[in-house]
């Protein structure tokens, strides 16, 4: 007994002198009693270290003395590190212990993050949904809620296969936040089956009842929701992944040579006995007044995406039910639209007469009345005739919107007439409505009014036109009054719409197609809009090298080089402005300003005094941006991920930015330097934009 106390107490145990002269009588008697020394060294470590930790953190509960807690802190710090080096389960939990004081959740995740074993894993994932304060400071060495929230899935993966599926759901729900509801779906989005399904539905009643849960929280959970069936449970078919490879300076291009891979769902496909469970959860749940709205309006948008056609009884229940909230009424329309069953139309018109008398009050606010005008057109609401008309007129410009979204429920004839009229007006949203609304159409009057306007619109409506036109015809003529008039005057009367695809073919941007566009280009797209905002990325990152131009030149210098070669060719009245973000972001002009040549200097001034530091906040800049009426485009160009600001996840930003942008119809274009980036593609796809990689 003596001699392995003589070992605890000696540390490093290998210097351990008796080792040395067993070592030089017999090697292998040496080597032997290394192994058995080690074996009983590090049990005797790590009890006594266990013991340790657990005496510290009683003291250091018990005691107020400021003297006397900064002595222990430096132990306590020491003990962790210490135990973290044991890596034994009950060295993992005693390291927990210090979870309760905020001092040491940096040195705790640190240490339970260095022993990397699923205990430990899950010892932070409990830890980190101690977190407090949703909009205070960061615990855990952890910039936002977003990174904590992606720390946690990372351990739920690893987890999945040997936790309890109700361990890892509750320790997500209990951020009680439409975060902690994002993690649960994202992590389900791995392993499902019912009980998550009623797991889900759980969190979402608990996590409802939390302060400051406000209704567009509300909102963005039930989008949530419905990607998450969309995308996961109920993806239809799987699509496929072209590999990208750099062909000269800009790749545009996939390769067809390389293998193509599957994007299925990981969920796989799903026994019908398994989704069947899963309907008549969610249904059960849509049916109970018990429960909470959010929990309710969630099921609706589930069984809408699941196409579940008993779920229209619920439905018509709600929309007819005088009691029913706006929050309760949007779920139910947004789960018809998906359905896609016009009678719903008969349910949701007597809503919009009702609740447009009452927009902007109390209960009724402006983006629940637009989801109802958003269903008039999929769903053919044939008796809002009148309502559209009226709205054409309303003095809310989003209205207005939506009722031009909505007129071919007019008959083509009568939608047409309209569409003339508007394209003379003075603002180039109702103009850019009108576009959408042609190629919504896709009939011979379409195409008729947007061959007329080729000569009347400028700017980016050049290249929406062109787009419309090429999406209706399926056929690119360069914009020319003549040349596209002379084709459809040969082929009017035999033609028929090609069958719509998912995605249109993008445009082949070259003089032939935009021959009066002039030399202004920005990293080879086109720059067509006379009202646009560029967004840069300063970060530490943009010091990296590029070959864009030459080999060797940094990221932010050829970026600079393209905006003062951009900007030297901006003709007429162009108006512009530029921000630049790293950690935080500023901007040239407090809005759109007019170019002049006294104002080239200025620009100049600013643009080459951007220094690559610090992080990348992509949302900031760009949430300001879309503020501002007058910017009709914007050019966006990063070189990594999201790291700073107020929204960091990725995915959350491709959400709130498509919605922010759902009828400001914004253009969108996207520049990624350095590397090929899905989230700026999806960016731009979203948002009506055009998308390029620089090598």
């Amino acid at each position: 007994m003596q001699f392995f106390l003589t070992l605890k107490n000696s540390v490093p145990f290998f210097r351990y002198p008796s080792l040395t002269t067993v070592g030089r009588s017999n090697s292998s008697i040496a080597v032997l009693t290394l192994l058995l020394s080690f074996f009983c060294c590090s049990h005797l470590l790590s009890l006594d270290a266990v013991s340790r930790a657990k005496n510290l953190h009683q003291q250091y509960a018990s005691t107020a003395d400021s003297t006397q807690r900064f002595n222990l802190r430096n132990q306590i710090r020491n003990v962790i590190d210490e135990l973290s080096s044991l890596a034994s389960s009950k060295s993992i939990d005693a390291i927990g212990l210090f979870y309760d004081f905020s001092e040491f959740d940096a040195t705790v995740t640190s240490a339970l993050a260095d022993i990397d074993s699923k205990d430990s894993r899950l010892e932070i994932a409990r830890g980190l949904r101690r977190s407090p304060g949703l909009g205070g400071s960061s615990r855990f060495g952890l910039e936002s809620k977003s990174s904590r929230r992606g720390t946690i899935l990372s351990y739920a993966r690893d987890l999945s296969k040997s936790i309890p599926s109700t361990t890892i759901v509750a320790i997500l729900s209990d951020e009680t936040h439409k975060s902690g509801i994002s993690a649960i779906l994202e992590y389900m989005s791995y392993r499902f089956s019912p009980r998550y399904v009623s797991a889900l539905l759980d969190a979402l009643e608990e996590s409802s009842g939390s302060k400051g849960f406000n209704t567009l929280d509300k909102r963005e959970i039930g989008n949530r929701v419905r990607d998450f069936f969309k995308n996961g449970l109920h993806a239809r078919e799987p699509g496929s992944y072209k590999a990208k490879t750099a062909k000269g300076k800009i790749n545009n291009e996939s390769d067809d040579s390389k293998p193509k891979r599957s994007t299925e769902s990981p969920l796989g496909p799903l026994k019908e006995t398994l989704k069947k469970q899963i309907h008549e959860k969610l249904l059960t749940a849509a049916k109970d007044k018990n429960l909470k709205m959010v929990t309710r309006h969630c099921a609706l948008r589930g069984l809408g995406v699941a196409q579940v056609k008993e779920a229209l009884p619920v439905i018509q229940s709600v929309l007819e039910d005088e009691d029913s909230f706006p929050f309760m009424i949007t779920g139910a329309v947004k789960a018809a639209v998906d359905l896609g069953d016009p009678e719903a139309g008969k349910w949701i018109y007597p809503l919009i007469k009702k609740m447009s008398k009452s927009v902007n009050s109390k209960r009724v606010q402006e983006e629940d009345f637009l989801v109802l005008l958003d269903a008039i057109y999929p769903l053919k609401i044939t008796q809002a005739k009148d309502f559209i008309i009226k709205s054409l007129r309303s003095k809310n410009p989003y209205i207005k919107l939506m009722a031009i979204r909505s007129l071919p429920v007019l008959g083509e004839e009568e939608t047409a007439k309209k569409l003339a009229s508007l394209f003379k007006s003075k603002s180039w949203r109702l103009r850019q409505a009108a576009i959408q609304c042609c190629q919504s159409m896709r009939s011979k009057l379409a195409v008729d009014l947007l061959i007329e306007q080729i000569n009347e619109l400028d700017g980016r409506l050049r290249y929406d036109l062109l787009m419309a036109l090429h999406e209706i015809t399926g056929i690119q003529i360069a914009y020319v009054y003549d040349d596209w008039k002379n084709w459809w005057s040969g082929v009017r009367e035999s033609w028929t719409p090609p069958p719509k695809t998912k995605e249109a073919k993008a445009l082949n941007e070259t003089e032939v197609l935009f021959p009066k566009s002039g030399d202004a280009s920005y990293f080879g797209m086109k720059v067509l809009s006379k009202r646009l905002c560029f967004i840069g990325d300063i970060s530490g990152s943009m010091g990296a090298s590029t070959d864009f131009e030459q080999e060797g030149d940094q990221r932010i210098e050829v970026m600079k080089d393209q905006m003062v070669s951009m900007i030297k060719t901006f003709k007429g009245k162009t108006y512009f402005n530029i921000y630049f973000f790293d950690t935080g972001y500023r901007k040239l002009f407090k809005h759109l300003t007019i170019f002049t040549r006294s104002k080239y200097k200025a620009t100049s001034k600013f643009i080459n005094s951007a220094q690559p530091i610090g992080a990348t906040n992509i949302y900031d800049p760009l949430e300001e941006a879309l503020k501002d009426k007058y910017v009709d485009t914007i050019y966006l160009l990063s070189d990594g991920y999201p790291t700073a600001g107020k929204v960091q996840d990725p995915k959350e930003i491709l959400r709130s930015i498509r919605e922010m942008n759902h009828l400001r119809s914004i253009q969108i274009n996207t520049i990624s330097i350095g590397h090929d980036s899905d989230f700026l593609k999806k960016l731009a796809e979203q948002n009506s934009g055009r998308y390029r990689y620089v090598k």
